[in-house]
């Protein structure tokens, strides 16, 4: 598989470059964290086993945020794109004796192929541990209301979770230097049409938004994100059945689907519109038109 993905990834150099290996962060989210990926001299419980299962949860806690230690993430581009919303974040710390982090490792994600617009380049579909769902759901607190699931998508096999920023965040660790080499997901789903399965760095966040001139407080309502940090590919994978939505996108109304004006005319009579917008007519034909007044 390792060959593949090298021959993968000369075809990507010679057709647009190799772009640095570098993570795409946000300034304000990595100053959250002190926590570093495992080095030799660095090692983690957290970091260095990606098993989440009931054995190996024994002793461990997911530390939900309390409201003070969300921090305000407004930045200038989101002013003027919702320039009524502030947005606000925190990371959901995981403790087991001596060891806490919110950077976790997580083995064995399947994520599917899918031919949705989008897919590979801004979000992609991951199935996690449902024990390490059920640990957050466990551990949640009274003080506000956290949304862990996603409302709009369902899956068998586990907890599904919609994951977005995932460019240059996944790819293949090659031999002897252990150097992590990106690829493009939608170059990787367009050549084998399949799903795939990897190992995971990633911080599940806790997110929030708020009307301009309002605090966060305890009434409003937060939901549980995955920040991917990076992420190896293990396997291949064909067999990797996709979620669905539960209320799927609906595509747009093609030209033919225009409602005639004969119809609107009679739905307008039976007070089933409640404007009726008539074609325009052209300057030329309104000269020629003899508008009669009575009185």
């Amino acid at each position: 598989m390792l060959n593949h993905l090298e021959i993968l990834q000369n075809s990507m150099n010679k057709s647009e470059g190799v772009e640095e290996n570098q993570l795409v962060k946000e300034d304000e989210l990595d100053e959250l964290s002190d926590d570093e990926l495992n080095t030799e001299n660095n090692p983690s419980y957290f970091t260095t086993n990606g098993k989440w299962t009931t054995e190996t949860l024994e002793r461990v806690t997911a530390i939900i945020p309390r409201n003070d230690r969300y921090a305000e993430i407004t930045s200038e581009s989101n002013k003027k794109r919702k320039s009524n919303l502030r947005f606000w974040i925190a990371p959901i710390q995981f403790s087991k004796d001596n060891h806490q982090s919110d950077v976790i490792r997580v083995e064995d994600v399947k994520i599917p192929y899918c031919q949705e617009t989008g897919y590979g380049t801004k979000f992609v579909y991951m199935c996690l541990p449902e024990d390490l769902r059920n640990l957050l759901i466990n551990n949640k607190i009274s003080d506000y209301n956290l949304n862990i699931n996603e409302t709009n998508l369902i899956g068998a096999g586990g907890w599904w979770k919609h994951v977005s920023s995932v460019k240059n965040k996944f790819g293949y660790v090659s031999d002897g230097e252990k150097a992590f080499n990106p690829l493009s997901l939608k170059k990787f789903f367009d050549e084998f049409s399949a799903g795939l399965t990897a190992t995971l760095y990633l911080r599940l966040v806790c997110k929030a938004s708020t009307d301009r001139m309002k605090d966060l407080d305890n009434n409003i309502q937060r939901n549980l994100k995955v920040e991917v940090l990076q992420a190896y590919i293990t396997s291949i994978d064909k067999d990797i059945t996709q979620p669905f939505r539960r209320s799927p996108n609906v595509p747009k109304p093609l030209q033919k689907d225009v409602t005639p004006e004969k119809v609107k005319t009679q739905l307008f009579k039976m007070g089933l519109l409640k404007e009726l917008k008539l074609p325009q007519k052209s300057m030329a034909d309104q000269k020629s038109c003899n508008i009669t007044i009575s009185a």
